[in-house]
C-alpha cells in the first residue's frame, strides 16, 4: 500500500542482497568500498544472511 501512495513499484528493483548474490552467480566483479563492506558481503555470500554494520561515531 505504501508503495502505491508514493508511486513506486516494489517489483521494479531487487533487494541489495539479492542483487549481490546475482552478481556473484554471474561471476561479475564486486565493488570494493572498504574492509567493513567487504566483510559484510562475504558473510552474505557464504551464509545467505544479510548483516549491517554501523559507525557509532558518525554524526550526520
Amino acid at each position: 500500500m505504501a508503495y502505491k501512495v508514493f508511486g513506486r513499484n516494489p517489483g521494479r528493483y531487487r533487494a541489495s542482497s539479492e542483487a549481490l548474490l546475482r552478481k556473484v552467480r554471474r561471476l561479475d566483479l564486486l565493488y570494493r568500498i572498504n574492509i567493513v563492506v567487504d566483510v559484510n558481503n562475504l558473510i552474505l555470500i557464504q551464509s545467505g544472511l544479510f548483516v549491517g554494520s554501523y559507525d557509532l561515531a558518525f554524526d550526520g
